[in-house]
C-alpha cells in the first residue's frame, strides 16, 4: 500500500487516553462483517494531521545536518525536499497506531488479533481515513443445554479389582535374579544381541543389542519361543521366521527374517509376597488398610473416569444443539498452533528433535483444524452457559486447582501459583475451571 503500518496495540480499557482536543473530532464508524468479524473506519481531522506533520518535520529539522545551516536551523522547504516520503511514512503510522486504539477504546471494542489494515487515504485538507478489519468474540447464546439426556453409570470395585491392582504393585516391585544350570524357558527374562536379515530389498537390517524381554506368549516377540527354548548363556542360534500379512508390526508383516541372537543372560522375575511387611513398605499398617487403601483409589480413577465420559457426552450433545455457532478464525488458528507446539514437546521428551523428524507439520495442521474447531466451539459454548447460568469461580477453587496441579509437578504451590501469576497463566486457569464448572451444571440439571 506504498507504507509501512505498524501492528496495532490490543485494545485494554483505559488505554491511551484521549487528549481532550481530540475527542470530538474523530469519526468512527463500525461494520459487522460477520458474528465474529468488523470493519472499523477512522477519519483523522486535518488539524491533527496537520500538528502531526509539523511534530514529524521538528523532530527531522532537528537531527538533520546540511551544508550552510547550522544543526536545527534547516528550512522546512529543505526538509520537505529531501525527506518527504520519509515524514509521510512517519506521519501515517504514528496517526494509525494512535487513532486506531482510541476508536477501538470509543466503539468498546476488543479486538482477538492485530487489526489488519484494508486501506487508508491521505488527502491534503481532508485529514486521514483508514479502513481496518478484525474478529471479536461472537455474542453467544448457547440453548438446549437444559434438556440433554446422560447416562451415569454407578462406580463398583470388585474384589477382583483390589486383586489385580495388588499384583501390579507387587509386579512394580519385583526384581529380577539370575538363572544357572538350565536354559530359557517361558516366562524367563533374556538379555541378547538380536541381528535380523530381511530378503534383499524387503527391509534394512535388525541391530539390537542387548535387548532384553520377556520370552513365552506374555512376552513381545512370542514367534521367537521356540527357537529360544533351552538355549543357554553363550550361546548363538540362527533361524527364520515367516510373519503373517496381518501382523501388527509394518515392518514385519508378510515377510521371512533370518535371526542371529546371541544369549548373555538368563533371569527370571521375583514377585514380593502378598503380607504385612509388603504392606508397610508402600505405607500402610496391615494388609488389610492396603486393601482398603487400594479399593478407594480405585473408586476414586473409575469416579473420574466416569465423570470424564459424562462430561464428553454432555458437550458433544451441547455442539448439536448449537450447530450454527460461527468461531473467530484467529481463535481456531492459536488452538492449531498449540496443538503443533504440544506435539513438538512430546517428541522432544522421547529424545526426538521436532525440526529434524520426518514430518509435514503444515498436513498437521490441516489434520488438527477440524478437531481445533470443536474446541473453540466447546469453549464458546460453556462460557456462554457460566454466563446465562452465573456461575463463578471462587478463590478457593483456584487454590486446591493450584495445590493439585502442583503436587503432580512436585512443586511448591507458592512456587507453582508465582511462575503462573507471571506467565499470565492464572486467567486461562480460571477460565478452564468456569468451564468445567458450566459442564457440571449441565450434567446436574440433564435427564438420566
Amino acid at each position: 500500500m506504498g507504507v509501512r503500518i505498524p501492528p496495532f496495540a490490543p485494545f485494554q480499557a483505559g488505554a491511551l487516553p484521549r487528549p481532550p482536543e481530540e475527542q470530538n473530532d474523530m469519526k468512527v464508524s463500525v461494520t459487522e462483517i460477520s458474528a465474529c468479524k468488523r470493519s472499523i473506519s477512522v477519519t483523522v481531522p486535518n488539524d491533527l494531521v496537520e500538528a502531526e506533520f509539523d511534530k514529524a518535520f521538528r523532530s527531522f529539522a532537528g537531527k538533520v545536518r546540511m551544508d550552510g545551516f547550522r544543526k536545527g536551523k534547516v528550512p522546512r522547504q529543505l526538509v520537505q525536499q529531501r525527506f518527504g516520503k520519509e515524514i509521510e511514512q512517519e506521519v501515517i503510522e504514528n496517526l494509525i497506531r494512535k487513532h486506531s486504539v482510541s476508536a477501538l477504546e470509543e466503539a468498546k471494542l476488543r479486538p482477538l488479533h492485530a487489526p489488519v489494515l484494508k486501506d487508508y487515504k491521505l488527502a491534503k485538507g481532508d485529514g486521514l481515513s483508514f479502513v481496518a478489519e478484525f474478529e471479536v468474540r461472537p455474542e453467544v447464546k448457547a440453548t438446549g443445554y437444559k434438556s440433554i439426556k446422560v447416562e451415569r453409570k454407578p462406580v463398583q470395585v470388585g474384589e477382583l479389582d483390589v486383586q489385580k491392582a495388588l499384583d501390579e504393585l507387587r509386579d512394580r516391585k519385583s526384581r529380577f535374579e539370575g538363572v544357572e544350570g538350565r536354559g530359557a524357558e517361558p516366562g524367563d527374562y533374556i538379555l541378547a544381541d538380536i541381528k535380523g536379515e530381511f530378503k534383499e530389498g524387503e527391509g534394512e537390517p535388525l541391530d539390537h543389542p542387548d535387548a532384553f524381554f520377556e520370552i513365552g506368549s506374555a512376552g513381545p516377540h512370542p514367534e521367537l519361543t521356540d527357537e529360544l527354548r533351552e538355549m543357554k548363556p553363550g550361546e548363538t542360534r540362527t533361524f527364520g521366521v515367516n510373519y503373517p500379512k496381518d501382523h501388527p508390526s509394518s515392518m514385519l508383516a508378510g515377510k521371512r527374517v533370518v535371526f542371529e541372537i546371541a544369549l548373555k543372560e538368563i533371569k527370571t522375575k521375583r514377585l514380593p509376597e502378598l503380607d504385612e511387611d509388603f504392606a508397610k513398605d508402600l505405607g500402610a499398617g496391615t494388609l488389610d488398610e492396603l486393601r482398603e487403601k487400594v479399593r478407594e483409589d480405585l473408586h476414586h480413577a473409575l469416579e473420574d473416569r466416569e465423570r470424564a465420559e459424562a462430561r464428553r457426552t454432555a458437550l458433544d450433545q451441547i455442539l448439536d444443539a448449537n450447530p450454527l455457532l460461527d468461531v473467530p478464525e484467529s481463535l481456531v488458528d492459536d488452538r492449531v498452533e498449540g496443538m503443533v507446539e504440544d506435539l513438538a514437546r512430546s517428541m522432544a521428551s522421547r529424545g526426538m528433535d521436532p525440526r529434524e523428524a520426518s514430518v509435514d507439520w503444515e498436513e498437521v495442521r490441516r489434520e488438527q483444524r477440524e478437531p481445533a474447531r470443536k474446541l473453540v466451539r466447546s469453549a464458546l459454548l460453556l462460557d456462554a452457559i457460566g454466563d446465562q447460568e452465573n456461575i463463578q469461580v471462587e478463590p478457593d477453587e483456584i487454590d486446591k486447582a493450584i495445590e493439585h496441579e502442583a503436587a503432580h509437578r512436585r512443586q511448591t504451590p507458592g512456587a507453582l501459583r508465582a511462575r503462573w501469576e507471571k506467565e499470565g497463566r492464572l486467567d486461562a486457569l480460571k477460565r478452564q475451571l468456569l468451564r468445567e464448572k458450566a459442564l457440571d451444571f449441565v450434567l446436574s440439571s440433564s435427564n438420566i
